[in-house]
């Protein structure tokens, strides 16, 4: 940069300066105006020392930074280093929309055309995100030889002055009816026809005051209405205003009709067109010292409102916001406190103050915490501040001095506030060290003060509700997600991430795409979105997808969000996985199924075991009968194991069903499983591979034994139906210790902190589809071919293991096999009892008299004559009252009865025998019911139950204990 150039600038900021100064000295020089211009002298001073212009050399092609004043870190709001790295630096911060003006313009200049040096004014935006207005001025240096050397420039704010270009629009909106309509008298006067001036316009006011029409006052010398000034004078003024720009002056004034007034006048030389004229404003002295204190008070006011708005528009938290405008309140007033009293309620019981500034000497009502007792006085004053729309002045205050105010509150000023939730609140003031009167302009600004307050009054409840509301979004259990009005997701809370695995940065600015699954089709999700889209909330069930990959099932809904307009803007979606609603669902509905399967169970299970029962006595008479025939026999036998399987068959179904009492003995697992493996291998063919593999350790568990070890043998049989196309089939089964992981236990907890026992059966067989999986324990349901399979298996199976305290798992593979795997609890500290074992030694009778008691006919008449063969008189009744009148008229050695029987039962039939033959014994025999079963054990001596169907073997030993122990 050249001495010469910088001397320009230099120059430049100097003839600011005295451009300020001249128009200063233009002021007149009355004592209130000296004292204003002083006032916005030293304002004017703070100003100017603040202001700093950017002054820049680049390179002629701009590429290059040579120098960049300091004053570019305060206008940019980025360090000068920064510019020095990158010369371009300062047009990245032009707002898109100016930025091809200012290049256009750099491209023109790097021509060499600086015939305009000024760049078209434009917008920067600063890295806080405030908009800043630049003008700036381009010029070339050149060296000897003319030549473009380097380009300097300077880069001024201009936002002030832009914001005064846009006030300075609107008054020229106004000007004209201004013009008209001011109160002022406005006069355009033509200097150019000779020492005084001639009037060429002006307003009505104007004429009016001076008692002319407009006719008769235009083109009139000025001196018709100042006909006190020389012309001498009026040549000086002239003088003075063409030199000086606007002067002020007293004048007095004539009317048409001779009376004269005095004002006081502001004129200035304008251009209208191509024509300097002067323009004239007159105002009576009186109203203009009126209007001088006006504004005075006015500019006091706004300054006021601005440092009370300053502090509110802060962005700390609304309390502490609320602390600091009260303190400014006081500060602006110079009060000795204020305050803020919550409520303003006539009714209230108490109230307190929240929020208070006071000075040292006189601490107020918040320095002792607590909440204050109504009065009659604090009611009445509510009542008074309620009813005002402004602010209310109390001083002196007699009725508080009266009953001994303890705060000393000489003179008060107070208003009702009110925010626009809630209870209104007080705002207030106390001079304490005085007597004070208020204005009527104090009295204004604390009324504006109030309102402001009050709106930050409601910005705290609104921060506080949405605090509140914040706090029970992100504590919420249900998952919430915040979608743009396009789908694109702004906000998750925390149980979202609980919920699908996905953290918050991983989601926001994606689509909720990333939860599907597929598991709906297209169609669902456009009727879902057709739906929100209207306006209207939507809710339903879906399949969801984990960032793991795992599909949850949710239930959801989701809901538009609207603006004050009424366009959706947002959606709003609540999720709740009912992973463990749909297992309490599905518990629900295999209870349900069971009840049914019980009920029907139940049903059949009385009748359907005595007619096994009538068969297995026929059986046995049959093989009586037989003799040795080896054929015959064998074909009864077999007749009898079928027997025996459909009434275990009927016992398992009861048991799946719940509604079968089992007895639960310790026994040596071991041994049960060693005796199933035997039992089952003459029901699997030869070309199985067919193992059993044992730990040695005894593993004793609690439990039924007949029903285990009919779970073993249901396994197996299936195992052998799964090989039976296999090559080379296989089927072990096998037992060891288990030592459960964290994951077992979080799929089982019931089975935590107990010792585990395994029990498996495998195969190699065709394995299980995946459509069928999870429906193989289900009742009734089989995969084999009709005829093959009842579908109650592995249903009674799972039945069996759930009441034993157990869990059984399946894992399989289509076309490789399968195993099941059955987990029950140890218990270490019983005694293993001998597995039972089922006798067919028949003992035989002494000619006892047996009573039997049963109303299915067929059953009690092979019973019967079952009883005689074996050695018995028998006697038989179909029913409770039939036996009662044999027992009166015979001598009875032991009853035989079934429990269910029209007319009268076995339980009351056995308690009216009680009380004749206390020592009678007796056998309750059952087809099933479970709840006499229990009662019976519990609550009737001398007297054993057994289910039908039953071997006469174990009947006739039955007897023959009884009997004997009874004698």
């Amino acid at each position: 940069m050249s001495q010469q150039h910088i001397r320009e600038l230099m120059d430049e900021n100097q003839r600011l300066k005295d451009e300020l100064a001249r128009l200063r000295s233009q002021l007149p020089a009355t004592p209130e105006a000296d004292g204003g211009i002083q006032h916005s002298e030293r304002h004017f001073r703070q100003l100017a020392e603040c202001i700093g212009d950017a002054f820049w050399i680049v390179s002629p092609d701009w590429n290059q930074l040579y120098y960049i004043s300091p004053a570019y870190e305060k206008i940019w709001g980025k360090s000068c280093q920064s510019l020095y790295e990158n010369p371009h630096a300062w047009m990245e911060s032009i707002v898109p929309d100016d930025c091809h003006r200012v290049a256009a313009d750099i491209a023109i200049k790097s021509t060499g055309n600086f015939d305009n040096p000024a760049f078209p004014e434009y917008r920067i935006r600063r890295p806080d995100g405030s908009i800043r207005w630049i003008l700036a001025r381009a010029f070339p240096v050149r060296d000897h030889s003319g030549a473009i050397c380097c380009i300097s420039g300077i880069a001024e704010d201009i936002s002030e002055r832009k914001e005064a270009e846009a006030a300075l629009l609107q008054s020229e909106a106004r000007y004209k009816v201004l013009f008209e309509q001011t109160a002022d008298y406005v006069f355009v006067l033509d200097p150019s026809s000779g020492d005084i001036p001639l009037i060429v316009d002006g307003n009505e006011n104007a004429f009016k005051q001076h008692g002319y029409t407009r006719t008769e006052l235009v083109g009139q010398p000025v001196s018709l209405i100042d006909p006190r000034a020389t012309p001498e004078e009026h040549r000086q003024r002239t003088g003075r205003i063409k030199a000086g720009g606007l002067v002020h002056f007293e004048a007095e004034h004539q009317r048409r009709d001779g009376s004269t007034f005095f004002v006081d006048i502001a004129i200035q030389q304008v251009r209208f067109g191509d024509k300097e004229l002067l323009y004239s404003v007159e105002r009576d002295i009186s109203e203009r010292k009126q209007a001088e204190n006006e504004r005075i008070a006015y500019i006091d006011m706004l300054e006021g409102l601005q440092s009370v708005s300053d502090a509110i528009n802060s962005p700390d938290p609304a309390d502490k916001v609320i602390d600091r405008a009260i303190s400014i309140v006081r500060e602006i007033f110079s009060a000795d406190r204020a305050w803020l009293l919550f409520p303003c309620d006539p009714d209230s019981d108490t109230w307190e103050v929240p929020v208070e500034s006071t000075t040292p000497e006189y601490p107020g009502a918040l320095s002792l915490k607590k909440r204050f007792p109504a009065s009659d006085i604090s009611t009445r004053i509510f009542n008074e501040l309620l009813d005002s729309k402004h602010p209310l002045t109390y001083a002196p205050i007699p009725d508080w001095q009266k009953q001994g105010d303890s705060f000393d509150v000489r003179s008060q000023m107070a208003m009702a506030i009110r925010p626009r939730h809630g209870q209104p609140w007080v705002l207030g003031l106390h001079q304490c060290s005085h007597q004070r009167q208020w204005s009527k302009d104090e009295q204004r600004l604390f009324e504006q003060i109030g309102l402001r307050i009050a709106d930050q009054l409601s910005a705290a409840w609104q921060e506080k509700m949405l605090r509140n509301l914040s706090s029970a979004v992100e504590q919420a259990g249900e998952s919430v997600m915040i979608t743009s009005r396009e789908g694109t997701i702004e906000y998750v809370n925390p149980a979202f991430t609980a919920i699908t695995g996905y953290k918050p940065e991983e989601v926001i600015g994606r689509d909720p795409s990333i939860l599907k699954s597929d598991a709906q089709d297209p169609a669902y999700y456009q009727k879902l979105w057709q739906t929100i889209t209207r306006g209207e909330v939507w809710s339903g069930t879906l399949i969801d997808r984990k960032k793991d990959g795992s599909f949850y099932p949710a239930l959801m809904t989701i809901a538009p969000v609207h603006n004050e307009e009424g366009s959706i803007t947002h959606f709003v979606a609540t999720q709740q996985d009912i992973s463990e609603h749909k297992r309490l669902q599905e518990q629900f509905f295999e209870a349900q199924k069971l009840q049914a399967i019980g009920t029907l169970a139940g049903g059949i299970a009385h009748d359907f075991n005595n007619m096994l029962a009538a068969l297995q006595g026929n059986t046995f008479l049959a093989a009586r009968l037989a003799g040795d025939d080896p054929k015959l026999g064998e074909r009864l036998s077999n007749i009898d194991t079928i027997i025996q399987r459909a009434a275990a068959m009927v016992r398992q179904l009861l048991t799946y069903a719940r509604k079968d009492h089992i007895s639960m003995a310790p026994f040596t697992l071991n041994l049960l499983i060693k005796e199933g493996y035997k039992m089952a291998r003459t029901a699997i063919p030869e070309n199985i591979e067919y193992t059993c593999d044992l730990c040695p350790e005894l593993m004793i568990v609690n439990g039924d034994a007949n029903q285990l070890q009919q779970v073993l043998i249901n396994l197996l049989i299936n195992a052998r139906d799964a090989v039976e196309e296999t090559i080379n089939p296989k089927i072990s089964c096998s037992l060891t210790p288990f030592v459960a992981d964290e994951p077992f236990f979080d799929s089982h907890p019931e089975l935590r902190n107990r010792p585990l026992v395994r029990m498996s059966v495998r195969d190699n067989g065709c394995g299980i589809s995946a459509d069928k999986f999870s429906k193989i324990f289900e009742p009734f349901f089989t995969s084999k071919e009709v005829g093959k399979g009842t579908g109650l298996g592995l249903a009674m199976a799972y039945g069996s293991i759930k009441t034993h305290g157990g869990v059984i798992e399946v894992e399989s593979e289509l076309g490789r096999g399968t195993a099941f795997h059955v987990f029950l609890p140890l218990e270490k500290q019983l005694q293993a009892t001998d597995l039972p074992k089922e006798s067919h030694h028949i003992s035989q009778g002494q000619s006892e008299t047996v009573l039997l008691v049963d109303d299915e006919e067929t059953l009690r008449s092979v019973s019967a004559e079952v009883l005689r063969d074996i050695g018995y008189t028998v006697m038989a009744a179909c029913n409770g009252r039939e036996a009662l009148e044999l027992l009166r008229e015979h001598t009875i050695d032991l009853l035989i009865t079934d429990i269910v029987m029209p007319e009268m039962g076995g339980i009351d039939l056995a308690e009216q025998v009680r009380r004749h033959r206390s020592s009678l014994p007796i056998i309750f025999v059952t087809g099933y019911n479970k709840d006499y079963t229990l009662k019976l054990q519990t609550g009737i001596d001398n007297s054993i139950v057994l289910n039908k169907p039953f071997e006469f073997g174990t009947l006739s030993q039955t007897i023959r204990q009884l009997l004997d122990g009874a004698a």
